[in-house]
């Protein structure tokens, strides 16, 4: 992805403000904060894919293993009976994963752009706060 370039409004008595790349992306990062809404980000996207991933990978990490469990304890009391009966080894977990994941409310942690520059820098750019700098 392009760098874009941003132009820094002057703000001091004699109209020069020179920041560090550091300062300028706390000063983007803060405005993104305050403009930050489900509503807004989840229309660019580069972005909601990047959330949704990020969301995928939270819920594997916390409910992987539980799943799995739950999974396998069925599969082996019930494996003769219905359609566990095709699954001869207990292969289809991920199935399963994938099936409860698509089923649950995805409530997007927006504090992951915050920690990405490069998201940070789409969200500043694609909602146009350029003005508030």
């Amino acid at each position: 992805m392009p760098k874009k370039k941003l132009f820094q409004h002057n703000n001091n008595e004699d109209y020069t403000e020179f920041l560090t790349e550091k300062q300028m992306m706390e000063k983007i990062r803060e405005i993104v904060k305050n403009n930050l809404s489900n509503d807004k980000v989840l229309t660019i996207p580069i972005v909601k894919q990047y959330l949704m991933s990020e969301h995928y990978e939270e819920f594997r990490k916390k409910q992987y293993d539980k799943l799995e469990f739950i999974y396998k304890d069925i599969w082996y009391r019930y494996k003769f009976y219905g359609f566990l009966e095709k699954d001869e080894f207990g292969y289809s977990f991920e199935e399963f994963f994938d099936l409860v994941y698509d089923n649950t409310d995805k409530k997007f942690n927006l504090e992951h752009i915050l920690d990405n520059d490069e998201m940070t820098l789409e969200v500043f750019h694609e909602l146009g706060l350029k003005n508030e700098l």
